[in-house]
């Protein structure tokens, strides 16, 4: 793409200048500026590529941004791609790729629903699905800790040092029978202190 046109699938080519609807293919008419904008492509796909394994890390405690805030949508696996996964309580854990900014005392908040939601984590707002939750795991670099989820819950809180550094962060929800079916959906990170 650039200023005047916009190649689609290295065929399609159309002046975004004068028909910004795409609606009308020029490619036949204009078959050297699909040769360069094809061109240019491969050699940009072929920069890119080289890193299309490596994870992009979401940071925390980052003085640009902190808490930060964490939804399923990030995980790097086993994604729950649409709302209605969350809603039905999809039993799916996964993990978010994390950069750590700085070391310190970090709070770990994590919840079964947005926090706008206002809903406990065994309960279930207007079209959800309650899930049964008797405790809460995290596990971010060298801290695994576990603990008690009461009924009326909205969260379940930590509160864990962590050195600066890339992690992985994960998260799951235990009911009753100590089954951990269920990943926090949504977690909020803040550092409190440094070092």
């Amino acid at each position: 793409m650039s200023d005047k046109w916009r190649l689609v699938g290295g065929k399609q080519l159309y002046d975004i200048k004068t028909d910004p609807g795409q609606k009308k293919d020029i490619a036949a008419r204009n078959p050297e500026i699909v040769k360069k904008l094809r061109a240019a492509g491969e050699r940009r796909w072929a920069e890119v590529s080289k890193r299309f394994d490596e994870p992009s890390r979401i940071v925390l405690g980052s003085s640009a941004e902190n808490p930060s805030r964490l939804t399923g949508f990030d995980w790097c696996a086993g994604t729950p791609w649409n709302q209605s996964h969350i809603c039905g309580g999809q039993a799916i854990a996964s993990f978010w790729m994390v950069q750590v900014a700085k070391s310190g005392t970090y709070e770990i908040t994590l919840r079964r629903w947005p926090e706008e939601a206002d809903t406990p984590i065994n309960a279930a707002p207007k079209g959800g699905r309650a899930i049964r939750v008797s405790k809460a795991r995290l596990k971010i670099a060298d801290v695994d800790q576990t603990i008690d989820v009461a009924q009326g819950d909205k969260a379940a809180t930590f509160r864990v040092k962590l050195p600066a550094g890339p992690a992985k962060l994960e998260t799951w929800f235990i009911d009753p029978k100590g089954a951990a079916r269920h990943g926090a959906y949504y977690a909020q990170v803040k550092r409190l202190t440094r070092g």
